[in-house]
This record gives structure tokens, C-alpha cells and sequence, in this order.
């Protein structure tokens, strides 16, 4: 395993120690509540892992193979790195300080890094759970959780990370670790007043998405032969031969954009059904792009920024889909403690299924149970389904 000094690593504090210094000395008092200093340090001491390592983990997390004992002495390696990132109070604002450094059509560089820090945290909490030690694997998963809620709204690329690492947390970790321990009501409690808590919540999807725009601006002024297309990451921008926008045309853009934002989002926050709002931001989108088609560079512009507007309210309901599921099954686990046995229906008003607005089916299977949305996403071709397990003999412990 390599250790920390790694080309990455050292790349990252390049590009991280300017802003620190600075930002430290023009506001010190403020920015030691930076939640971004304790993930940068955290992620400063990560080491590396080698490749048999790093299959290891993969068949660890996805075939639920035994711990090896190179899974060990990595994550007991990561331990420091780990302490460093859970410090970070959950009340704590978080800026990365990279907003000057991102450009149209990339994504900033603390993303990956801080993807595989979120990974490890639960891979962790899977080892904990293993051993037995259930609070130190939950608590590990939810300093994940604020990780990801803290991602940020640096456009709406952060964004949508944000909404699938939080939702594989739920889904994959959490799920598997409750799965395997002895169902306990005041660990169950404790654990809905955390996914309860205000501060828990993701940023709003309108400072992304008008961050995404601002930079399309920038691009649009910054090049003569058009905006670069988007990318991804590792590789080069390739410039359009667009004609570069007027300042008036850019403006003009922009106003547009303002609108069809106001708009989109007084659809996303109605009480429509998820289907109507779905085919309503497309149809708004559609309209907009082609006020600029005889404008290529705004079209360009406009039509990726506009087009991003449906695939991140998706990627929403997706989140909120898995959020829901995860709250219904733990008022489930709560029923098992008092009867020793998995109610034969859901207990009454628990969030619903988004995508129908109606409750999830309910089914069980042996010491599983399967919780189904009643309607599939508008570009999907199957309906969502969040499975849930007990361990063999298990007792209503209270």
C-alpha cells in the first residue's frame, strides 16, 4: 500500500494550500468552522491501496465476501483519516474553495477523492458491523452521509454525485449493516432521530444549477471559437466552432435561463404528481432551447445547462425514493421489536413512494421484506424495489 505522498495527493495540496493560507488570513475565525479543511486533511491522509487490496474491498462490499485480513490492515491504516473526516461538526458550513478553479464542463477536483473517502467510511462500517460493534459502523456511514450532504452545490455534477453517493449509503451500507445486527429498539430510535434532523438535508438544486450557468457564461466570454462541450474527467475540452456571443446576447441568455429556472423549480416544489412535473420541465426545456436556435453558441449553451434541469430532478426523486424507503423500514424494524416478527402490513402514515405519491408495497420473504414503488421513473423501464433483511433468530428486543 502506498502511503499518502501520492502524485494525486500531492497534486490535490497544490492546488488546496494557496486557498487555505489565504482564506486563513483574511477571515481566520470563520473558516476554522470549515467543514472542507477536515475533509481536505482527511483526504490528505488516505493512503492508496493496491490492487489486490482494492478488489478485495469490491467483493467485500458487493459479493459480501469475509474480511481479509489486507481488508484490515488497510482500513486500520485509514483510521486516521477517518477520525479526521468524523470531527467535522454537523452543523458546520462547507467550502471547498475551488469556484474560481472550475470551468464549464468539468467537474472539480475534490470529486473523486472525496467519493472514494465516502466509500471507505462505509466499507469501514461494514468491517465494524461484522465485528459486532453496530453504533461504530452506523456512526461511520452517517459521517459519510454529512460527507455527501457537504459535497456542496459547486454545479449540478456535485449535485447528482451528492444525491447517489447519499442514496448508496441508504441503500447499500446502512441497509446491509441493519440487515446484520440484532434489531434493537433504542439503536432503531436513534438512528430515525438522526435521518429526522433538518441538517441532514441536501442543498437546494437552484444554487447548482445556477452555478452551472454562470460558468456557461464565463465560457461563452472566455472563447473565441465557442464554449468547450462537456466532459469527462481525465480528458481534453474540445472547443465548438461556434461563433463567440456578444455581451447583450449573453445577458439576454441568461435572463432566459433566470426564467426557466423560476419556472422549473415552482414545478419541482408543487403538488403535482411526479409524472406531470417530469413531462412539464421537458416540455419547458424544449421551449426555451428554441428561442435560441438561431444562436448557435447560446444554443449550445442554453440548451446543456436547460437540458441538466430534468436529469437532476430525477436524480432528486431517485434520492428521495431510496430516503423514503429507508425511513419505512426502519418504522418496520421498530414493529419487529415489539412482536419478534415482521408485521404482515406497513404501519400507517410513513412517507410515500415519489414516483406514485402513494404508499410502497409491502412484501415479505422469509426474514427479508421488499419495499416497491407503485410507478417506474419516466425514463426507466422498471420499477424501483429496496429489499431489507433481519438476521435468522431474530427476538423482539426492547
Amino acid at each position: 500500500m502506498n502511503r499518502p505522498c501520492s502524485a494525486m495527493m500531492w497534486a490535490l495540496l497544490g492546488a488546496v494550500t494557496p486557498w487555505l493560507l489565504s482564506s486563513a488570513a483574511m477571515a481566520m475565525s470563520r473558516d476554522l468552522e470549515n467543514a472542507a479543511f477536515g475533509y481536505y486533511g482527511a483526504l490528505l491522509l488516505l493512503p492508496e491501496a493496491d490492487p489486490a487490496t482494492s478488489q478485495a474491498l469490491r467483493e467485500f462490499v458487493d459479493d459480501g465476501d469475509e474480511p481479509t485480513s489486507d481488508i484490515r490492515v488497510y482500513l486500520k491504516i485509514c483510521e486516521e483519516a477517518f477520525e479526521f473526516a468524523g470531527r467535522t461538526p454537523e452543523d458546520s458550513y462547507c467550502d471547498w474553495g475551488m469556484r474560481p478553479l472550475i470551468r464549464y464542463g468539468e467537474q472539480p477536483p475534490y470529486l473523486l477523492p472525496t467519493r472514494r473517502l465516502s466509500f471507505l467510511l462505509c466499507v469501514d462500517g461494514l468491517l465494524r458491523a461484522h465485528d459486532g460493534a453496530y453504533v461504530a459502523a452506523i456512526e461511520r456511514c452517517l459521517t459519510a452521509r454529512r460527507l455527501a450532504r457537504h459535497l456542496g452545490d459547486d454545479g449540478t455534477a456535485v449535485y447528482i454525485a451528492s444525491l447517489q453517493i447519499d442514496r448508496r449509503i441508504l441503500s447499500l451500507f446502512l441497509s446491509r449493516i441493519l440487515a446484520d445486527m440484532p434489531i434493537n429498539a433504542n439503536l432503531i430510535r436513534w438512528l430515525q432521530d438522526e435521518m429526522e434532523k433538518p441538517k441532514t438535508a441536501l442543498p437546494s438544486l437552484a444554487k447548482p444549477l445556477r452555478f452551472d450557468m454562470e460558468l456557461a457564461c464565463e465560457a461563452l466570454r472566455a472563447h473565441a471559437d465557442g464554449p468547450p462541450e462537456r466532459r469527462e474527467p481525465g480528458t481534453e475540452p474540445v472547443h465548438g466552432n461556434e461563433p463567440a456571443a456578444s455581451q447583450q446576447a449573453i445577458d439576454r441568455a441568461r435572463s432566459m435561463y433566470d426564467k426557466l429556472l423560476a419556472s422549473a423549480l415552482h414545478v419541482i416544489d408543487s403538488d403535482l404528481a411526479y409524472g406531470t412535473k417530469a413531462k412539464r420541465l421537458e416540455e419547458m426545456v424544449a421551449t426555451a432551447k428554441r428561442q435560441f436556435s438561431d444562436e448557435p453558441a447560446l444554443e449550445h449553451v442554453l440548451g446543456a445547462c436547460a437540458d441538466i434541469i430534468p436529469v437532476a430532478y430525477d436524480h432528486l426523486v431517485w434520492h428521495q425514493a431510496a430516503a423514503n424507503a429507508f425511513t419505512t423500514a426502519l418504522q418496520v424494524y421498530l414493529c419487529v421489536t415489539t412482536t419478534g416478527e415482521l408485521p404482515s402490513r406497513l404501519p400507517e402514515t410513513l412517507p410515500p413512494d415519489p414516483y406514485s405519491g402513494q404508499a410502497f408495497t409491502y412484501e415479505r420473504d422469509g426474514q427479508e421484506f421488499v419495499l416497491r414503488c407503485r410507478a417506474k421513473p419516466l425514463d426507466g423501464n422498471r420499477v424501483l424495489e429496496f429489499r431489507f433483511g433481519m438476521r435468522q433468530s431474530e427476538s423482539a428486543e426492547n
